[in-house]
């Protein structure tokens, strides 16, 4: 049987630096690097398993996707969390990807119209930033005025330790909650 690896544009979007800070945040340690290809990393064991992680560290290597998928595979393992949870740490750029939650915010900053969302993205619920057009504001100030959810589409990227969606499109209510 061969392995089926889900959200392979978003396993590529990680990038090999923030998985080892990660690990390094989590206790593992970095036990031997093979040129610059790849970096293993061990758990101490907790119990009667000692935990490997092999990382690769060039996205350009072939399998890069699916040595991610095994490193999220290993994390769900040992940390006892899903696929999408871990998956959402790890992700910092995401493009292209749909959007959708409750404005909680509306800041009219002069010729910016910056909006706050807590929406859901990567598979965890997140406050995401993102500033629209004049064109679509009032559509955002009716949702947030009657509290009704919306969708959009953009680029998401982490700054510092908040969520910016960029490149909007296709922003409007979102009608799918009333089915």
């Amino acid at each position: 049987m061969k392995p089926t690896i889900q959200n392979v544009d978003l396993l590529l979007s990680i990038q090999p630096t923030e998985v080892a800070k990660y690990l390094q945040s989590h206790g593992w340690h970095e036990q031997n690097r093979m040129e610059e290809k790849a970096s293993i990393w061990t758990l101490p064991a907790h119990s009667e398993a000692e935990f490997e992680i092999v990382l690769p560290l060039k996205p350009e290597i072939p399998g890069f996707a699916l040595r991610l998928y095994e490193v999220v595979q290993t994390l769900e393992l040992v940390e006892n969390r899903s696929y999408f949870q871990i998956l959402g740490d790890l992700v910092t750029q995401v493009t292209n990807i749909q959007v959708q939650g409750i404005i909680t915010q509306l800041d009219k900053l002069g010729e910016a119209e910056s909006v706050i969302l807590m929406g859901c993205a990567v598979g965890k619920f997140r406050k995401i930033q993102f500033d629209l057009t004049a064109a679509n504001y009032p559509l955002a100030v009716k949702a947030y005025q009657e509290r009704l959810p919306v969708v959009c589409t953009g680029d998401l990227v982490r700054e510092n330790r908040c969520f910016v969606l960029k490149n909007i499109r296709d922003f409007a209510l979102d009608e799918s909650w009333k089915n």
